[in-house]
């Protein structure tokens, strides 16, 4: 996934799209927000415990590579 972020940051850097110029100031862009989405799910799934059950605390990456033990 984060991988597929990176592409749509490059994509959205060079096809940036004419209603982003017309929204609020504060309007991050698709990939912010597929992003922001993401990093929620990661949270979630380590709080079930099922990232640390899978083996995946090195693979996720993010911000589990701080609350690695």
């Amino acid at each position: 996934m984060p991988e597929y972020i990176k592409k749509l940051e490059e994509f959205e850097k060079k096809n940036p799209l004419p209603v982003q110029n017309t929204r609020v100031s504060s309007y991050r862009g698709f990939s912010s927000k597929i992003n922001n989405m993401f990093d929620e799910k990661i949270i979630t799934l380590k709080k079930l415990g099922i990232i640390d059950e899978l083996g995946l605390v090195e693979v996720s990456g993010g911000l589990l590579r701080v609350q690695k033990k």
